[in-house]
């Protein structure tokens, strides 16, 4: 995953899709919590791949800390 930005951080992280019970989406790309520490406050893009499919999706945040990334039905097919 790289941050979009001025400076521009790698992260690589190997995560499972994971059902997530929302309004918008089934599925999310939990992002892990010690990288998650590291990126900083607001809104963020990010750059990556899953399973070799690129993707360019929001960094969204629940109150509780957790950042994620929404997987749409679509990306989930793409990304099998």
């Amino acid at each position: 995953m790289a941050k979009k930005g001025k400076a521009s951080t790698t992260y690589k992280f190997t995560a499972k899709l994971t059902q997530f019970e929302g309004a918008f989406t089934d599925y999310v790309l939990l992002i892990p919590e010690a990288i998650a520490a590291q990126l900083p406050a607001g809104r963020q893009r990010a750059t990556g791949h899953i399973n070799d499919f690129p993707f360019a999706l929001a960094i969204h945040h629940r109150k509780n800390g957790k950042r994620f990334f929404m997987a749409s039905k679509s990306t989930c097919r793409q990304a099998k």
